[in-house]
């Protein structure tokens, strides 16, 4: 089997068509001579029962009378006219009662002669015919003939050998003639996917001549072709995708405002940004294969235990260090780091970011949020913020203006719970106004409430902003009890001079009368 895969297209049809119409014409030929000889033999039992039950029935007088001498001319009579070599006639008791041979042949000397036997061997056949006469038995008459049956049967098989013979060359010749309508696309179709493996150009394609399996294949073929063009298009297009995106990449990598680094676990630096040099005062390409731990404090060093133990616990790790380079100049670095795969290694992603000049902001910032802070503390006027009517923040001037003996009575407080109830309305509408207007709105005079429960003058201002993202107003006050007691002292004082001047009028006038 393994010799017939490996044999060319072309042989095997020629191969697959002679040998079954070989195999097909030699059993038609094989059931053919198999039905003449059982024909042939059939006929020759026939005429030889037939001839034994003739010559049976001229022997019945002879054995009646017992006369073997007329038997045996019987016999002689009939041997001299056919194929018979020998003859013999037997009794009722089955023994020899005439016999006529031609040659050597054996005759049995005992039959049954009750039961017909015919036998072929060879080129004779032997009969055993009872002899039979108006239902009664007389014995048996022995026969046996030459046939030739072998002759006839290797002449027989000599024809249908030669016809064979003629019909296997006919259909080899058939066969080769007619393989290229099969062997010659497949030759093509073979010969021109070589030509696309040498030139890699799989944009051809291949024109079908027949709409057969052929055809299929060709069909099949050419979408094999159209799908790995596609494929090749595809991988050239994510290709240029690719170079384009590691050239992107690159150029953010090398560009970027912050410094990146790529490091081993133990430090080994394998990437290194054009940044990430200048933070470092070295070229990009010396800081490549050095250790951190030669561009790093000893603070850094000492962090390093840390920075490691955390990378692995959370997978990213953001700290600051300190870093003094080469001319001195103190620096605020702040590494957000982060475990990455790095050619098949954990890597240690770090992005570098000078952050001096923000610390320095921050500070400034704290400095002047505590100056702002110290500022509205002793802010001789109470402050207060409120958000939805809760007081969230308050500064100690409010001790003070309402008596509470800490700012922490305040906070949570409803603010509106320090408003007499006559001002409650005018109070809640000013406040409203305020919001809604998101401006500072005009001073006004109004009363509020001691924690103590004494009521007290306060002028009240209001003004709305944002305060942890939400909006809130800053309401700031202070007690004018005092002036308001002057200014009505003052009003009592003018009443008096107007009512005494009023009398000095009235007593001049009566004077002059």
């Amino acid at each position: 089997m393994q010799l017939f895969n490996n044999i060319s297209v072309r042989l095997k049809i020629v191969l697959l068509i002679t040998t079954i119409s070989g195999v097909s014409v030699m059993l038609s030929l094989a059931v053919n001579l198999t039905t003449k000889i059982v024909e042939t033999k059939n006929e020759f039992r026939s005429d030889a029962i037939s001839e034994a039950v003739f010559i049976g029935d001229y022997c019945v007088m002879p054995i009646e009378f017992n006369y073997p001498e007329r038997a045996k001319e019987v016999l002689q009579v009939h041997a001299n006219k056919s194929n018979i070599n020998c003859a013999s006639v037997y009794t009722q008791n089955g023994e020899i009662f005439s016999a006529v041979c031609k040659g050597k042949q054996d005759i049995p000397g005992e039959v049954e002669v009750k039961k017909l036997s015919v036998q072929f061997s060879g080129n004779e056949l032997s009969i055993i015919q009872p002899i039979l006469h108006n239902g009664k038995n007389y014995g048996a008459i022995f026969i046996n003939y030459y046939t030739g049956l072998k002759a006839t049967i290797i002449k027989q098989l000599f024809t249908a050998l030669l016809i064979l013979a003629i019909i296997v060359l006919l259909s080899f010749v058939l066969a080769l003639h007619f393989q290229r309508y099969i062997s010659m696309p497949i030759l093509r179709l073979a010969h021109k996917a070589s030509e696309i493996s040498k030139d890699q150009n799989y944009k051809t394609k291949i024109e079908k001549t027949s709409n057969d399996e052929i055809g299929l294949l060709y069909d099949r073929f050419n979408h094999m072709l159209m799908a790995i063009n596609t494929r090749e298009q595809e991988r050239d297009d994510a290709t240029m995708a690719l170079i384009r995106s590691e050239e992107k990449f690159r150029n953010i990598f090398n560009f970027s405002l912050d410094g990146i680094l790529v490091t081993t676990m133990d430090g080994t630096i394998l990437e290194a940004s054009k940044m990430a040099g200048d933070i470092f005062e070295l070229p990009a390409n010396e800081v490549f294969g050095k250790n951190v731990s030669e561009l790093m404090p000893e603070a850094y060093l000492r962090q390093r235990v840390s920075i490691l133990w955390n990378l692995e616990a959370k997978g990213e790790y953001t700290f600051v260090t300190r870093y003094t380079n080469k001319l001195g100049k103190k620096l605020h670095l702040e590494f957000s780091s982060k475990i990455i795969n790095h050619d098949g290694n954990k890597s240690i992603l770090s992005l570098i970011r000078d952050i001096s000049k923000r610390v320095k902001a921050d500070e400034a910032l704290r400095e002047s949020e505590e100056r702002y802070k110290k500022l509205v503390e002793n802010f001789p006027s109470a402050i207060a913020l409120h958000r939805d009517g809760k007081i969230v923040f308050v500064n100690d001037g409010i001790k003070s203006t309402l008596m509470g003996s800490a700012k922490k009575d305040f906070i949570g407080m409803d603010f509106m719970s320090l408003v007499p109830d006559s001002n409650k309305d005018a109070i809640n509408t000013y406040f409203q106004s305020t919001l809604e207007s998101n401006t500072t709105s005009p001073a006004i005079e109004v009363k509020l409430k001691k924690l103590s429960g004494e009521i007290i003058d306060v002028e009240l201002s209001s003004i709305p902003l944002f305060f942890g993202k939400q909006k809130t107003l800053l309401t700031v006050f202070k007690d004018i009890s005092s002036r308001k007691q002057i200014e009505e002292e003052l009003v009592v004082a003018l009443k008096q001079a107007e009512e005494s001047d009023k009398l000095k009028s009235s007593f001049l006038a009566n004077m002059s009368h």
